[in-house]
């Protein structure tokens, strides 16, 4: 019923004398917060959610400590805004391999906004080779703000993706949204297919995602959409 249209930036500039250590991150990302009795995620956005929620950041990132399993970053950032809006988080994450083919990723991000407040976000994936060029991954996510009255979202998502060619992949992705507070509800399953193609020599990447969303504050109708993303990396890191 509605065509909307997005762009999004990423880039990581290495700063002279401050060895690896030290990265200024330049970003768009969405906020993916508990809103209207519902968590919206990278998963579970509709295209609307994205365009409108999404922001341009420009932060440090400071790896405090990285061993062979952990690591330990502190960003300390602003969104690009007026007003301006400054931020700081922590990253923990912890790596477990579970099996020669399986691992377990534990990623804990606290942090405080000047327009929220403070927040704390739990990730925790299980992924895994399943054989033939493929994944599955099952990822659990909790978000939580200090000072809202619905303060407490988890999603919980699983994912498998598999290789068509050396060029072509296919991704299947489905999921529910759930709140804690004031009772423990799910508020919105969603589902997507998502055919990526490798176009130009393994920096130009093409994607078709159909997608459906199902939420309780619409009485859990329908709502079907189709993404066309056009990707393109620079960079030797990136590629």
């Amino acid at each position: 019923g509605a065509v909307d249209y997005d762009g999004g930036l990423r880039a990581k500039f290495d700063l002279p004398n401050l060895t690896d250590r030290v990265n200024l991150l330049i970003e768009s990302e969405a906020d993916n917060l508990p809103q209207d009795n519902r968590i919206t995620t990278k998963t579970g956005d509709t295209l609307t959610d994205t365009v409108n929620n999404k922001d341009l950041n420009a932060s440090l990132q400071i790896i405090l400590q990285e061993m062979e399993r952990w690591d330990l970053r502190l960003q300390p950032g602003l969104k690009l805004k007026l007003p301006l809006d400054p931020f700081l988080r922590l990253r923990f994450r912890y790596l477990n391999p579970i099996s020669a083919d399986w691992l377990t990723r534990l990623t804990l991000t606290p942090g405080w906004f000047n327009s929220r407040g403070w927040e704390a976000r739990a990730r925790y994936d299980i992924e895994g080779a399943t054989g033939g060029d493929s994944l599955f991954r099952s990822s659990s996510e909790a978000v939580w703000l200090l000072d809202e009255s619905r303060n407490l979202g988890l999603t919980q998502a699983f994912l498998f993706a598999h290789a068509l060619s050396r060029r072509d992949q296919m991704a299947y992705e489905a999921g529910v949204n759930c709140v804690i507070d004031p009772e423990f509800q799910d508020t919105g399953y969603f589902a997507s297919v998502r055919y990526r193609r490798d176009i130009y020599e393994g920096w130009v990447f093409m994607e078709v995602k159909p997608q459906i969303q199902l939420i309780r504050d619409d009485d859990f109708k329908p709502d079907v959409s189709l993404a066309f993303t056009l990707e393109m990396l620079f960079g030797r890191q990136y590629q």
